[in-house]
């Protein structure tokens, strides 16, 4: 497994512009998450960056519930040059989300050939998203995927 490497936040995003926190729970997690997700970026963000968003949301989300249980909180905040996605759970074994690097890193996780379902969302993720990291926290870990909308440096 790749190691997972301690990101840190950009801090030439700009200033939040909306901002939405929501307890999630349940069998329903994913579908609010998106639901609210949508609600946050809707029009100001193009198609594309909102479905990356909703997917990478759901994956998550989706993970955070399966493996971990409950509380999971999901903070999307929209900034002038990126979206940032947020999930945090009690889960504190960080290294269980692997930091993929490269083409070759998301071919070999992508493309492995196993049954096995556990392993392979992280790769959606790094795909889909800008980048992404995993912050510690007091209550467990923040899984944050950040997805660029500007092209020049804000």
């Amino acid at each position: 497994m790749v190691p997972t490497e301690m990101g840190h936040r950009p801090g030439d995003l700009g200033v939040l512009m909306r901002h939405v926190v929501v307890a999630l729970a349940g069998l329903a997690a994913a579908a609010v998450a998106r639901r609210r997700v949508r609600e946050v970026l809707a029009g100001s963000v193009s198609e594309d960056q909102l479905d990356g968003a909703l997917l990478v949301t759901s994956e998550l989300v989706g993970n955070a519930v399966r493996h971990v249980g409950g509380p999971v909180t999901l903070t999307v905040g929209l900034f002038p040059c990126a979206v940032l996605v947020e999930v945090a759970d009690t889960g504190t074994d960080i290294d269980a989300v692997p930091v993929l690097r490269s083409a070759a890193a998301l071919a070999l996780t992508a493309g492995s050939g196993s049954e096995e379902e556990n392993g392979r969302g992280i790769a959606l993720v790094a795909e889909v998203s800008s980048s992404y990291w995993v912050e510690p926290t007091l209550e467990g870990k923040n899984v944050v995927a950040m997805f660029r909308t500007a092209e020049a440096p804000c």
